[in-house]
């Protein structure tokens, strides 16, 4: 019985290789996300504070690159399985990143 979307264990090389070659440009395609959402909403004269900015643009960009990085874990093809691990992670990394930026930089 084959299962809807491999373990992390079951993925081979060929994954884990397209994973780490497309990991930078992905970070890079997520973060123009989030800054586009962000300019997008400071664009709509919201009078919303740092904090609650971020958080609703972060939360744009997770419902956009999300389901697609999802999308792609299932996939057939080690590639796209590869380059959904590396949305997922690029993801976590962009979030965690801008949350710390703005704690400890901009002190929210």
């Amino acid at each position: 019985m084959k299962r809807s979307s491999p373990r992390t264990g079951e993925l081979d090389t060929r994954v884990w290789s397209s994973a780490t070659w497309s990991a930078p440009l992905i970070t890079q395609a997520i973060l123009i996300v989030l800054l586009l959402s962000w300019w997008a909403l400071t664009n709509q004269q919201l009078s919303l504070p740092g904090p609650a900015m971020f958080a609703a643009s972060a939360a744009i960009t997770t419902l956009i690159t999300a389901p697609l990085g999802a999308i792609l874990l299932r996939s057939a093809s080690a590639r796209s399985r590869g380059i959904g691990l590396s949305i997922a992670g690029a993801l976590v990394v962009v979030l965690i990143g801008g949350l710390l930026y703005g704690l400890l930089v901009i002190r929210w």
